[in-house]
């Protein structure tokens, strides 16, 4: 199980960047950078404290998703859990309430996204975070092509906020 606590001010600012309207694009991207520890067997926590928005020369114009991103900004996240050996999730959002999921588009990029970037940080997990307007979902992968682990998100900070994950945990 992985377990995601993101600070508020990270937690104010990814809502501030993946409102914001995109030239072409119907959604914005970002990465959110953490540490990650194993706390016990099974169970993983990440302290998200950084949030990167993906820059707008970053954007494919593509009609088949909501928002397609370069290899720019892939390699930018990349280069950053290879500096930092932080974990890094991909970041949007999906305009409706409740628990979202990850659409077909989205389980193909994650696990592309999170290939090369347990190749440069291999102790921590890497994956996705997908936000509806009033919770979110998170998904992890972990070194030696395990399988996604889902997880659950919370806010730390005042106001403390828990976004469930899908199995409403």
């Amino acid at each position: 199980m992985l377990h995601i606590r993101v600070t508020r001010p990270t937690w104010n600012e990814i809502q501030s960047d993946l409102s914001r309207a995109h030239p072409f694009a119907s959604e914005r991207v970002g990465f959110m950078f953490g540490r990650s520890e194993q706390v016990s067997k099974g169970q993983w926590l990440t302290i998200a404290n950084e949030y990167v928005p993906v820059a707008d020369s970053s954007y494919v114009d593509d009609i088949h998703a909501g928002a397609t991103i370069d290899e720019s900004a892939i390699r930018t996240a990349i280069q950053h859990a290879l500096d930092t050996g932080k974990s890094a999730f991909h970041v949007h959002r999906h305009d409706h309430l409740g628990v979202p999921w990850l659409s077909r588009i989205d389980r193909v990029t994650t696990r592309e996204i999170a290939a090369p970037l347990l190749v440069v940080a291999p102790a921590v997990p890497h994956g996705a975070i997908v936000l509806s307007r009033d919770s979110a979902f998170a998904v992890g992968y972990f070194e030696h092509g395990g399988c996604p682990d889902a997880g659950f998100v919370s806010v730390i900070g005042a106001p403390s906020t828990i976004r469930m994950g899908v199995d409403g945990r």
